[in-house]
């Protein structure tokens, strides 16, 4: 666990130097650490994270990528960020930011975001972009979301959004000085460049493994930056935090069991788990340089790694880490000839070009990369290209969104087509779904019944048209829900699949067309304002459990066999919706009111660990009402108010658990108590009482449970 304790010092440099900069929120104003902070928003500088597709990655407006494995409930670099699979929730890398090198009148400089081995007694380098002072110099978010209301991002709508989730900010190296404070930046020499950076995440199936870094470099000074070179460095650490958690007395996994690897024919760099901790971190890290200003052939891609805070391997001397300007400038700029070491260690990744020539005074070059990643696409131990398929798949959907427009027309995306017929680029173009419609779930009595409406195939949703055929291609629906099954590799369950009769013709085996048509799903009703054209009821299903039952409407269109580009279909995530089964408040309430389990046992099968993440359920409750529970001899244990229009479960620590950032949908006649007295107390074993109160009629149910310890 050493490598915890460094990055609990990392962390603190970055706290103490970001909150002088106001890059930390007001309730961390007055800390144990005697800093005071500017008045900046600290969730739109060091919270932001993307979160539309399966690659949550934490993004901040001064260069550094990642948050350090410093707070729980913030990915710094998730994969798959959105599957109920715990052992596929792995994380990547703890921090990463961008190098940026250049000689001004023959001297080298490197600005850097972050680098490894921050220590108060060594070097405290890094660091070297910062925003200014204004509390507006904030991240930007944009989304090209609009006709979907479901969705988090729709407030975002910009007609300007280049993906689902756009960041947008800005930094620079000029200061040398935190802006509106007197602490110096240790060892910076600033270059005299300002950066743009834009982050592009989409949510479809095929393009939800990557984040795109859009930077746009600026020299902002007199004097002509020659020899530019610009690389991100990335601490990689492929592990799981469900496995055993960092956050926990001698929790973590292995920090030194990894290994780098660099495919050069795709200008990407990655790292993997050696041994896969026992199938908890299947999963591969990549950085790939996806292009700049520049033709491919006018610059290079390097690679570079060194053992964590150099880390000596004398068996290995070109692989150490640069600890001055000029060494960390060489490093941008070359490779070693030597292969890539074969031993576990905690490796450091740099992935650079250059040189990409002169930028004289107030000119720009623009670079962009992409953080991918990928699932093993087998279990075997050995690192194979049949076991990267899903890393490199996953990486040439960037680079084609990157390339963007088709222009040879063929229906296939290469990576020399990067200009169109009009002789400019259009990029970040890819083949869309048509958009998931807008659901709603309610849940009832052992089931859930959903609504949905006819987005998708609505001619007048400007997003129904696929962007580069400009038809309506839409062919279909899907309904999912949370795995039924125990066991398998798939956290869901494909319940059913409607598509419209036509005359396609699918001659193709990688294309089916079953024509089932809508009939039987289809309806016509307006629910709270909201038109719906389609209805499925999922039954069978168990009432109370707070995260097993959710549900999500993909739609899909035709794909074209003609030009072997396959069916696409929008993401499930776009309108996943849980919810809470239970009894409603209009199915005979006051005189069925009761309890269940009853009698409760505890460590009852939804249960946590602790006295607190305990429940039982009291249902068919009155719209209104108040529960008072006793004990036998009639002293009070707790008071609950219950009011179906404004219940959210946030009074119970298994719920929130369970639920959080998930907006469950409850069925209306029940409420959840965790077993826990007005007075704070875990209850003992025994038999209670309870009175239901109908607040509207004033009628009263009594009834009685059991609690088993």
């Amino acid at each position: 666990m050493q490598k915890i304790l460094i990055f609990v010092i990392l962390s603190s440099f970055l706290c103490l130097t970001k909150t002088a900069q106001g890059q930390r929120s007001n309730d961390l104003r007055n800390d144990n650490t005697g800093k005071t902070s500017l008045a900046k928003s600290y969730i739109d500088d060091y919270n932001n994270y993307t979160f539309v597709g399966d690659l949550a990655l934490t993004v901040t407006n001064f260069g550094i990528l990642g948050e350090g494995y410093n707070n729980p409930d913030q990915p710094s670099c998730i994969y798959r960020y959105h599957s109920e699979l715990k052992s596929e929730q792995v994380e990547h890398f703890s921090y990463g930011g961008l190098w940026i090198g250049g000689k001004v009148n023959n001297k080298a400089y490197c600005s850097t975001a972050i680098i490894d081995g921050v220590f108060p007694e060594t070097d405290e380098e890094g660091f070297e972009f910062t925003t200014s002072a204004s509390v507006k110099d904030t991240i930007t978010i944009r989304s090209s979301y609009f006709s979907n209301r479901d969705s988090p991002l729709a407030r975002y709508y910009s007609p300007d959004a280049i993906s689902h989730q756009d960041f947008i900010c800005e930094f620079t190296d000029k200061h040398t000085y935190v802006p509106g404070t007197d602490i110096l930046i240790p060892e910076h020499t600033p270059m005299g460049v300002n950066v743009h950076l834009e982050t592009y995440t989409w949510s479809f199936d095929y393009a939800n493994s990557f984040v795109i870094l859009n930077y746009t470099i600026t020299n902002d000074t007199t004097q002509t930056i020659d020899s530019l070179h610009a690389g991100i460095w990335i601490d990689p650490s492929v592990g799981n935090m469900n496995f055993t958690s960092v956050y926990e007395p001698g929790g973590g996994w292995n920090w030194y069991d990894n290994r780098n690897g660099f495919l050069d024919s795709l200008w990407m760099a990655y790292q993997y788990d050696t041994d896969g901790d026992q199938g908890w971190s299947e999963s591969y890290f990549g950085l790939r340089l996806l292009g700049t200003s520049l033709p491919k052939d006018q610059y290079n891609c390097y690679y570079n790694q060194w053992a964590w805070n150099g880390r000596a391997y004398p068996e290995y001397p070109d692989f150490t880490m640069p600890r001055t300007d000029d060494e960390r400038f060489r490093k941008l700029g070359s490779m070693p000839e030597a292969d890539l070491p074969q031993i576990d260690a905690s490796w450091m990744i740099l992935l650079s070009c250059g040189s990409l020539g002169s930028l004289p005074p107030d000119s720009s070059m623009n670079v962009v990369f992409a953080v991918v990643c990928g699932r093993w696409a087998n279990s075997s131990l050995e690192n194979t290209p049949a076991r990267l398929a899903n890393l490199i798949g996953n990486s040439n959907w960037a680079q084609k969104a990157y390339n963007g427009e088709d222009v040879n027309g063929d229906g296939i995306l290469t990576v020399d087509e990067d200009v169109n017929k009009n002789g400019t680029i259009d990029r970040y173009i890819l083949p869309e779904p048509p958009p998931s419609p807008n659901l709603l779930a309610v849940p009832g009595d052992g089931e859930v019944t959903l609504f949905w409406d006819n987005l998708p195939e609505d001619s007048t949703n400007l997003q129904s048209y696929d962007p580069i055929s400009n038809e309506i291609d839409f062919e279909g629906y899907r309904i999912y829900a949370a795995r039924k099954t125990a066991g398998g590799n798939q956290d869901f369950t494909l319940l059913a699949q409607f598509d419209k009769i036509d005359t396609l013709d699918y001659s193709n085996p990688n294309f089916t067309d079953y024509d089932t048509g809508f009939e039987q799903i289809r309806v016509d009703t307006t629910i709270d304002g909201h038109r719906y054209y389609y209805r499925f009821v999922n039954s069978n299903l168990l009432n109370g459990w707070p995260n097993k039952n959710w549900f999500a409407i993909t739609s899909f269109d035709h794909g074209d066999p003609l030009t072997h580009l396959a069916s696409f279909e929008s993401s499930k995530n776009d309108n996943k919706t849980f919810a809470i089964l239970g009894t409603s408040s209009e199915e005979g309430y006051d005189d069925r009111v009761g309890v269940y389990p009853n009698p409760y046992r505890a460590t009852a099968a939804w249960d946590g660990y602790s006295a607190r993440e305990r429940m039982i359920w009291f249902m068919y409750l009155p719209p209104r009402a108040t529960i008072r529970i006793y004990t036998l001899a009639g002293d009070l244990v707790d008071v609950i108010e219950h009011n179906e229009q404004t219940y959210t479960g946030s009074d119970i620590e298994l719920l929130q658990n369970a639920t959080s950032g998930r907006d469950p949908k409850f069925s209306g006649g029940e409420h959840a108590w965790d077993l826990i007295t007005k007075d704070d107390q875990a209850v003992a074993t025994g038999l209670y009482l309870f009175t239901v109160e109908n607040k509207d009629t004033g009628h009263i149910k009594i009834g009685k449970f059991a609690v088993i310890k």
